[in-house]
């Protein structure tokens, strides 16, 4: 849990250094993790910080649409390269796609 907690804070420090047009998604998937592993207050102010900020987190967030998560926008060319997976999470209906790099 530890190891996750120190790469959840990371991922903030990451967050808060990015310009907003690198950031479409990526305060929701702060809030999925987050709510994963069960901080629902920190889970909360990230859905409510990506709800502001894009929308495609309003799109999954309200909407309840299923969307396509890209976490590396500056490598576009590459991240064509490897195929998106599904993924569901319980509190939420609609899925998220990320790409599968292995």
């Amino acid at each position: 849990m530890k190891d996750i907690k120190t790469a959840l804070d990371r991922y903030t420090m990451m967050m808060n250094v990015l310009p907003p047009k690198y950031r479409n998604g990526a305060w929701l998937l702060h809030g999925l993790l987050n709510e994963a592993i069960g901080d629902m207050k920190t889970a909360s102010k990230s859905f409510e910080e990506a709800v502001r900020c894009d929308e495609l987190s309003r799109s999954f967030l309200q909407k309840k649409e299923n969307i396509k998560l890209e976490i590396f926008p500056l490598m576009n060319r590459l991240c064509t390269n490897f195929p998106l997976v599904e993924v569901t999470f319980n509190n939420h209906p609609g899925l998220v796609y990320l790409l599968n790099i292995q």
